[in-house]
């Protein structure tokens, strides 16, 4: 199976500032890529993050879609609380 063809979980624990940049960075290539798309980037598009780069501010909140289903990225920065990634029912 494909990249392309792989779904995206219903539910996912993001603990750690590792597992966020790693999930920023695979949805900002799935939005270049076309196989998401990203809703609210007037605060934070994800297809500008670099590894590296400083977190863009103290909360993420980001809503996504594919061609089934629409997902919420919902992240605490300054504490590095984490956060979560869900489908939106």
């Amino acid at each position: 199976m494909s990249e392309a063809e792989v779904a995206w979980p219903d539910y996912d624990m993001i603990e750690t500032p590792q597992e966020l940049r790693v999930w920023l960075l695979r949805l900002g290539k799935a939005v270049t890529e076309g196989r998401l798309v990203q809703h609210n980037t007037d605060d934070f598009d994800v297809t500008k993050f670099k590894p590296g780069d400083p977190w863009p501010s103290d909360i993420i909140v980001c809503n996504f879609s594919d061609s089934r289903n629409s997902y919420r990225l919902a992240v605490e920065t300054y504490h590095g609380a984490g956060g979560t990634w869900g489908k939106i029912a």
